[in-house]
């Protein structure tokens, strides 16, 4: 067998593994998908966070949604493994439902690719574990580099969505952050909306 051939058949081989990997952490992602879903029923039912599988070291604790795709569940912790399967709350800020500053990041080639269709005026709806949705409006759109600035805590109620800029960069860890910034649609007298 020439050299040729037999670099051809192990490129060809090379590359049926490579889209054989594809395909699983594909089906992986999207049978992900449905046992958050799952967990996140079970949690607002019960009102207790519930992992979706029993080595998770996360659990939904709030579903995001954007007008003009399907609803995203915000799992506990913005670590690696939880950011794999879904936009993560930054433990720190507070919790989703709750009057203050909610903070959630995710992948932009993932699950915030949406970010980039969403304008100033947009609505995002953001429903906790306890059933209680509050309603967000968009008042800002801003990209800032995390090696010169970083993003203030605040005492404001606000939602903020943070996500790696610019999208289909193929150069991963970019500086560069987009910051969505929206304000609660209705005032945080407590007042909020039940499903």
């Amino acid at each position: 067998m020439s050299t040729r051939k037999i670099t051809g058949a192990l490129l060809l081989g090379i590359g049926g593994l490579m889209m054989g990997n594809i395909g699983y952490i594909h089906a992986k992602a999207q049978l992900a998908q449905y046992l958050i879903a799952d967990a996140w029923q079970q949690t607002i039912a019960t009102g207790q966070p519930v992992p979706p599988w029993s080595w998770a070291d996360f659990s939904p604790i709030a579903k995001l949604s954007f007008t003009s795709s399907k609803p995203l569940f915000v799992l506990k912790g913005s670590h690696g493994q939880s950011l794999a399967f879904g936009p993560g709350h930054l433990t720190n800020s507070t919790m989703p439902g709750d009057v203050g500053q909610v903070v959630i990041a995710a992948h932009n080639d993932s699950h915030f690719v949406e970010l980039k269709n969403v304008h100033v005026g947009n609505i995002i709806s953001l429903q906790s574990r306890s059933g209680i949705t509050r309603h967000y409006r968009i008042t800002d759109k801003t990209i800032f580099d995390v090696k010169q600035q970083m993003l203030r805590r605040s005492d404001r109620d606000e939602l903020i969505l943070i996500t790696c800029y610019p999208f289909n960069n193929l150069r991963p860890n970019t500086p560069l952050r987009l910051v969505v910034r929206g304000t609660p649609i209705v005032p945080s007298t407590g007042i909020t909306a039940k499903l």
